[in-house]
């Protein structure tokens, strides 16, 4: 049963935001994916079939229980509708957090644990490949996506989104693609493992994502290092710079890599959420309760799909749990870290998730489902930690 939910969940994957339905439960607006309701089985299957807790939900509580406080909190200040919003966001990410635990907990028998961890991570593979290949038809046959802009969408022009509608997002799931392919062909030494790293690579290329570049290239590193290939890196450097230059420079402001416009929005847009950081240190605003504030802060529009978030997920924390939702967030990657047992795998999880944080420094990009859905399977699947009581 768990892997049917593992493997429907990665069949709905490469959809995005095909499958986003715009719902308003009690009036209150709220964005609902499909992949959603697949994660949130994941709660009742863990609590109903007594599968054991890992010893990680212990610091997973702290998180919890603050970004909870903080949304008590900003029922005082915001709409009981947008404190309500940012409590079903909270239930998506604790669902997520069950996703994990349904995963590590088919991973951890040890007569099974290679066969499913390798078919758990076969499915990924092919559930990355696939949304790559509708980006491409997306590229081919739609690739003026500007009147998407009268959905509160960004206006993209001649750049690689797939279902996902977002190069930046988009670009970061190719970086999991280019690095697990390779990771494959480095266990393996399939020639079918180097081209499909060769074409995730080639597809990240067009998203024109230079967020995502740098991811690549961080976790490239990270790979190379723990083999030992320190001087791999200054060729894995050479040949993406080569494929940038090769890259079409057509098309709007958009695929121009020296392009200014977006980091001076990005430098707008950390100023002003430092700027609530400092007006509400302790426990933030309430957790993705950061558009209402925004809204009345600076007239955002409530509307806008980049409304909710900052261009930075660690300054998201702070923004909307505070100082202690960060240290405790921090005290969840150090845990996860610490968890970390396979060493077949240990590489792999530690080059996606340092590609992921860096990634994040320039999108909210740590609390994306899509995101959150590969590193929580792929912790999962990296982890051996022996469970413990509560």
């Amino acid at each position: 049963m768990n892997l049917i939910l593992i493997f429907i969940y990665f069949i709905l994957f490469p959809f995005g935001q095909l499958l986003r339905f715009e719902i308003a439960p009690f009036g209150i607006p709220f964005a609902f994916h499909l992949l959603d309701l697949v994660t949130l089985f994941s709660i009742p299957a863990i609590v109903f079939n007594r599968l054991k807790p890992h010893p990680i939900r212990t610091y997973f509580y702290y998180f919890w229980y603050i970004c909870f406080f903080s949304l008590l909190i900003a029922g005082s200040r915001y709409p009981i509708a947008e404190v309500i919003r940012g409590s079903l966001y909270l239930i998506r990410f604790i669902s997520y957090y069950f996703f994990f635990e349904v995963v590590w907990n088919m991973t951890k028998n040890k007569k099974q644990k290679t066969e499913n961890k390798e078919r758990i991570l076969s499915i990924v593979m092919y559930s990355l490949l696939a949304t790559a290949i509708l980006g491409w038809l997306q590229y081919f046959f739609a690739p003026d996506l500007r009147y998407l802009k009268i959905f509160n969408w960004d206006d993209h022009y001649y750049r690689l989104t797939g279902t996902i509608l977002d190069p930046g997002f988009m670009g970061i799931l190719m970086v999991f693609g280019s690095l697990l392919s390779s990771f494959t062909f480095i266990q393996t030494k399939k020639i079918s493992s180097l081209i499909l790293a060769t074409f995730f690579l080639i597809t990240l290329g067009f998203t024109y994502s230079r967020a995502s570049y740098l991811s690549l290239i961080c976790g490239v590193a990270i790979i190379l290092w723990n083999l030992k290939k320190f001087r791999h890196l200054l060729l894995s450097i050479v040949i993406v710079l080569l494929m940038l230059l090769l890259l079409p420079k057509g098309g709007g402001e958009g695929v121009n890599l020296l392009r200014t416009n977006s980091i001076f929005q990005k430098a707008t847009n950390y100023k002003e959420t430092l700027e609530i950081i400092s007006d509400f240190p302790v426990f933030g605003v309430g957790f993705n309760t950061l558009c209402s504030e925004r809204t009345m802060r600076f007239a955002d529009s409530s509307s806008n799909h980049a409304c909710s978030g900052s261009d930075s997920s660690i300054l998201f924390i702070l923004a909307t749990t505070g100082v202690l939702g960060l240290f405790a967030f921090i005290k969840i990657i150090v845990e996860a870290i610490h968890s970390i047992k396979d060493d077949k795998y240990s590489f792999l999880i530690t080059s996606v998730a340092f590609a992921l944080l860096i990634h994040s420094l320039f999108l909210n990009s740590l609390f994306y489902p899509w995101m959150m859905g590969v590193i929580f399977v792929l912790l999962a699947i990296c982890n051996e930690s022996k469970s413990k009581k509560f």
